[in-house]
């Protein structure tokens, strides 16, 4: 949706208006003046920028029309800021961008963590007065992931010449808390505890706890325990594991959550989802580990009522006949039927209505399989 060029087009009236002027632009002491621009209603302005969310460059347009398309437009802008950075960061060329938009965060570190991020000697960019809006509030989609990945380009010193960089891995929790506590209304939330290794287990845990505390209305959470090539002990695994799980039990209005990576604590997860809030509509797995008939515990949930998704991408020791029992449950239920997507390399599957090839792999395959049920005639 583009902007009307009436929107923004001002008028020129002459500085000396002739009497044959007056006729047509009557002028008294009563009377608006002529460069006073209607004002749209809030509502309407703020469904026009609204529907221009996916373009950035509209966005930053409108910041320059007045100061009631800026208010509006500064909240939109930063729900998400690091999605309006470039896609595939280059370190040389979107420095400028990464610096000014961690000076405003950093703008809002004090105390101890700030204390913290100095004595790794961490050239701060500095603001040079307050911050205009309370930027950090707008936040509802935090990706600690997004944070990492700044502070990599920002300081890469702090990761030169350390097996475990402590220091970066501070000023990220830095950063990260104070998004956490000060943003007013998160709606997504990805945490990739991999990334947190060589931190104190209370930090970790600390993030969970304001997350539950603060955030109750999240929607859509993410939680990735490790990756390849990063190590965590057994025991954090399941202590992150079940943070995260009595996190998906206090978010009432969660809809969709999705699990990635994990090995250690997964039983405590499908424990978990046997009593799920009533809201949860979606649920993924990625690369999880189903071993010793974990996918056993799926047979337990207590409803499936409301369920819309079960996605499984590449999770060990799960076939798809072991997830028959899902529509067998729906029928049961009698209610509109589950979608049910894995994606491995079981070919075999006895309730497969259409398979093909998925296009990020070719030895993988989808299995989509969709069965609707009439209701029962009151």
């Amino acid at each position: 949706m583009e902007l009307s060029s009436s929107v923004i087009t001002t008028i020129n009236i002459p500085s000396t208006v002739t009497k044959s002027s007056k006729s047509i632009f009557p002028i008294s002491s009563s009377s608006p003046s002529l460069y006073h621009r209607p004002r749209l209603p809030i509502d309407v302005l703020h469904e026009i920028i609204e529907n221009l969310a996916n373009d950035k460059n509209s966005l930053y347009a409108t910041l320059l029309v007045s100061r009631d398309w800026c208010r509006t437009t500064v909240p939109i802008l930063w729900r998400n800021p690091f999605e309006l950075l470039p896609t595939t960061w280059d370190q040389d060329q979107d420095q400028d961008k990464i610096r000014s938009l961690l000076r405003v965060y950093f703008a809002y570190v004090t105390g101890d963590d700030m204390a913290a991020v100095k004595t790794w000697n961490v050239r701060i960019p500095k603001l040079r007065s307050s911050p205009t809006f309370d930027y950090i509030a707008f936040l509802q989609n935090m990706n600690d992931r997004h944070v990492i990945t700044a502070v990599n380009i920002l300081f890469p010193y702090l990761n030169e010449g350390f097996a475990y960089p402590i220091g970066h891995n501070r000023v990220c929790y830095a950063l990260i808390k104070e998004m956490i506590r000060r943003a007013s209304n998160l709606a997504e939330v990805t945490i990739s505890a991999q990334h947190w290794a060589i931190l104190p287990n209370e930090h970790i845990e600390g993030f969970f706890a304001m997350l539950g505390g603060q955030h109750p209305k999240i929607r859509k959470l993410r939680f990735r325990l490790r990756n390849f090539g990063s190590y965590l002990y057994p025991d954090d695994q399941l202590k992150y594991a079940v943070c995260a799980s009595n996190l998906v039990h206090q978010l009432k209005y969660l809809e969709e959550v999705e699990f990635a990576n994990i090995d250690v604590g997964l039983t405590e997860i499908l424990e978990t989802l046997k009593t799920r809030p009533k809201s949860l509509i979606k649920i993924k797995f990625r690369y999880c580990c189903f071993y010793d008939g974990r996918h056993a515990i799926l047979r337990d949930w207590e409803s499936l009522e409301g369920l819309e998704e079960f996605l499984s991408v590449g999770c060990h020791h799960l076939a798809s006949s072991d997830l028959g029992f899902l529509e067998e449950k729906m029928i049961v239920k009698d209610k509109m039927g589950l979608r049910v997507q894995l994606m491995g390399k079981d070919k075999n599957n006895e309730n497969q209505i259409e398979s093909k090839k998925s296009k990020e792999s070719k030895d993988s395959i989808r299995y989509s399989i969709f069965k609707k049920t009439k209701t029962a005639s009151l």
